[in-house]
């Protein structure tokens, strides 16, 4: 019988729980190319996917951007890209240009639905991709979470499944 996924949900990208999201949009395209026959046909072949995943956060704090942001957190004592050394117990975050050697870190989104359905952006990296600064409310940040190919050959980009509806690879 069909069910109605809704909400409330939880966010999880690896181990870590994404609080205080405003917003979730899901870009997704598939690459195309069309071929006409010369008996005037056309034909469509699907090729690559692209898919991302845009969160809007109310939480903007340092101690809730290090989660999402681990490639640019400085912890207390390391040195920011502009030379100063960072004193708070907190750390700081320091969003600078990838540099050669950087890897990037991956970890699937998960979006769990309040009756048990899942949506997985699978091999997911971060980037910041806006921020709204409100005179007299508060600080929004958005992120991208943007599926990357894998090393160890194709996987699906996108996956949906029930909670436990899968099982990890031994």
């Amino acid at each position: 019988m069909a069910k109605l996924v809704r909400g409330p949900y939880t966010l999880k990208w690896g181990e870590n729980t994404i609080e205080g999201v405003t917003e979730i949009s899901l870009n997704y395209d598939v690459a195309t190319n069309d071929y006409e026959t010369v008996q005037g046909q056309t034909f469509t072949v699907d090729g690559a996917i692209t898919a991302s995943v845009e969160l809007t956060l109310l939480y903007s704090d340092v101690d809730s951007l290090r989660l999402l942001f681990p490639q640019y957190y400085k912890a207390k004592g390391e040195t920011m890209s502009t030379g100063e050394k960072v004193t708070a117990d907190e750390g700081a975050i320091d969003i600078e240009a990838a540099k050669c050697g950087d890897t990037d870190i991956l970890y699937p989104l998960d979006i769990l639905s309040c009756n048990e359905e899942v949506f997985r952006l699978t091999n997911a990296k971060t980037s910041l991709s806006g921020m709204n600064i409100d005179g007299s409310a508060a600080r929004t940040v958005t992120v991208t979470f943007r599926g990357m190919p894998a090393e160890e050959g194709a996987i699906a980009p996108v996956q949906l499944f029930p909670e436990d509806g899968i099982e990890p690879q031994s």
